[in-house]
């Protein structure tokens, strides 16, 4: 996909991540692992004829530390 072509549907779907201040992390609940299975799912067996795209907060700035200890 070109840059052109991921501006347009950003635009279209009128999101502006280059826009976002913050992060915002959610507390993780007993749903984690079934969103995050229907999520991973999505990239091991895509829906025919779809397209599936990620997108990452900022690329070129690497997570130092957590933002809160791992559950124990």
């Amino acid at each position: 996909m070109s840059p052109s072509r991921a501006q347009v549907i950003l635009a279209e779907a009128d999101l502006r991540p280059h826009l976002t201040e913050q992060w915002v992390m959610s507390e993780v609940g007993p749903e984690f692992d079934a969103q995050a299975a229907e999520v991973c799912g999505l990239y091991v067996d895509p829906p025919q004829n779809a397209i599936v795209v990620s997108v990452d907060e900022k690329t070129s700035i690497a997570a130092r530390e957590p933002a809160r200890p791992d559950p124990a």
